[in-house]
């Protein structure tokens, strides 16, 4: 005969067969069926049902008995292992926690993760998996919790659990997202430094780089920056939500006034979270300056009453050549200008003057005059005209 078909079910074996090619010359009576090595059980028919135990491997073989009560041979063996139906899993009913620790100068974030389930939809539960932010860890199929420790940068924690039967049939939960809120008694982070430049306007400085700084399960929506002119008062203004001091943005621009251009100043920063705890402040320097104010004009010196002499040199022509003579009492002389003059002794008129001016602060003028440029009389004199920064003139009369 032909080997028969197994069809294994829950707890049962379902044998079918077709009959034999000859039949040994009578018709066919009967069929026996054995199962491993057990007494073989009378069917008539071409199928049956058998009754097993689920877990185990049968071997069911058949032969034919015709009316003449001749048997045949027997077939070969089919296998069957019979097995409980089963389905996927229900879902999970899963529930997560978190909290966050500190202690001994450690921070951590902590997720408790539980879980109740319904129909294992096999024959009992296998293996389970907890998979945290992407990690995932198996606990065996009778656990129900799980404690997950994730480092303090985690703020918040997104969970699903995978339930498994023993056929292997897997159900996950739906994804749950939970905020690891902050320790209630840990403050904020110091933010980082901010950058201070002096604008080059008066009084003026920028302030830029000013950022939040998230951590220890704070969020950067969850905090806000001040500054003041001291730790003590940046948290003050920071309790307060002084607007005139809160950071709005990542810059902003400090006026001192003019008063303040070269003077240092310092600003201290600090950052506050909604639940009203304020980080320890930090301190950054800047000094305003005025790029665009004129240069200092140094003052005059008292030229009236500087001794400044002249050397002179005749000609044949009647005429002569005169120079300021340079000393270090007469430096910055001629700084706004200076020029040499031949004036009338009873006018002051200019008889003869240089022709261009001495603009220098280290060059002294020098005048030639010509005998037939002269009055007759002599009623002349030689007369210095030194320009002061206001540009008011003062003449010394060198001869």
């Amino acid at each position: 005969m032909v080997a028969p078909k197994v069809e294994a079910g829950d707890s049962v074996l379902k044998v079918s067969w077709v009959a034999p090619e000859s039949d040994g010359g009578s018709k066919i009576d009967h069929y026996e069926v054995q199962v491993n090595t057990d007494e073989p059980i009378t069917v008539h028919g071409l199928s049956t049902t058998l009754s097993v135990v689920n877990g185990h491997d049968y071997a069911v073989r058949v032969r034919a008995v015709n009316g003449e009560g001749q048997a045949g041979p027997w077939s070969s063996p089919t296998s069957g292992h019979p097995h409980p139906s089963h389905v996927a899993p229900d879902e999970p009913v899963v529930t997560v926690t978190t909290e966050r620790w500190e202690g001994q100068g450690v921070i951590v974030a902590k997720v408790f993760v539980s879980w109740t389930v319904g129909n294992s939809g096999g024959s009992g539960w296998g293996q389970t998996t907890i998979n945290v932010n992407g990690e995932s860890q198996n606990v065996t199929g009778d656990t129900r919790k799980l404690k997950v420790v994730l480092e303090d940068s985690a703020t918040t924690a997104t969970v699903t659990v995978t339930v498994r039967n023993l056929e292997g049939d897997a159900t996950t939960s739906a994804p749950q997202t939970v905020r690891i809120p902050p320790n209630p008694n840990t403050p904020p982070f110091e933010i980082d430094p901010p950058t201070i430049t002096a604008t080059g306007n008066s009084g003026q400085l920028h302030v830029t780089n000013v950022n939040v700084k998230p951590g220890r399960g704070y969020t950067a929506p969850d905090l806000a920056v001040f500054w003041g002119k001291s730790g003590a008062e940046c948290a003050d203004k920071a309790r307060a939500n002084d607007e005139n001091r809160k950071v709005q943005g990542t810059n902003f621009v400090w006026n001192g006034g003019a008063g303040s251009d070269g003077v240092a100043q310092d600003f201290y920063f600090c950052q506050i979270s909604t639940s009203g705890l304020v980080s320890s402040a930090i301190r950054v320097s800047g000094t305003p300056r005025n790029d665009h104010a004129a240069a200092p004009v140094p003052p005059d010196k008292d030229w009236a009453n500087i001794p400044i002499h002249a050397d002179y040199a005749s000609y044949p022509d009647g005429g002569f050549a005169v120079g300021i003579r340079r000393t270090r009492e007469i430096e910055g002389l001629c700084t706004y200008g200076c020029r040499l003059k031949v004036v009338d002794s009873a006018s002051g008129q200019t008889i003869y003057k240089q022709s261009d001016a001495v603009i220098s602060p280290t060059e002294t003028p020098a005048l030639r005059v010509l005998g037939s440029e002269l009055p007759n009389d002599g009623g002349y004199k030689v007369a210095l005209f030194i320009t002061l920064s206001t540009g008011k003139e003062i003449i010394k009369y060198m001869h």
